[in-house]
């Protein structure tokens, strides 16, 4: 898995408990550090990605937000508004993280799906 190879967070659970199955739809996971936390950037086949923000002052507890990719590169993204899944999630355990990401890394499925989710203008 493209997770392995990133730098992961210590304090975070294994790769498989946010993304499992997903590997097969995941193309990139990037990881950097922030002063509030970990950041978590992964990207699906589909075009679509999830930011993963890991709060270190309120332990267990990750924001998600919604990405669309236009570009080859890791920061090539834009945050998505009035999309088909939330924009912004609070997620408290890695079961959450997941059904979100497996929610976005299906975008697309459905043609209504892409037609839905907006960019920031």
């Amino acid at each position: 898995m493209s997770a392995e190879k990133a730098i992961w967070p210590e304090s975070w659970p294994h790769p498989d408990d946010f993304f499992g199955d997903l590997d097969d739809r995941i193309i990139s996971i990037h990881s950097r550090q922030l002063l509030t936390g970990s950041q978590i950037i992964v990207r699906f086949r589909n075009g679509y990605g999830a930011n993963i923000l890991h709060n270190r002052l309120q332990e267990g507890l990750s924001e998600i937000a919604f990405l669309k990719f236009f570009g080859a590169g890791i920061n090539d993204f834009d945050f998505i508004h009035d999309g088909p899944v939330p924009d912004l999630t609070w997620c408290f355990n890695p079961g959450e993280i997941y059904n979100l990401c497996d929610s976005i890394s299906k975008l697309g499925e459905n043609r209504k799906d892409m037609k839905r989710a907006k960019p920031p203008i």
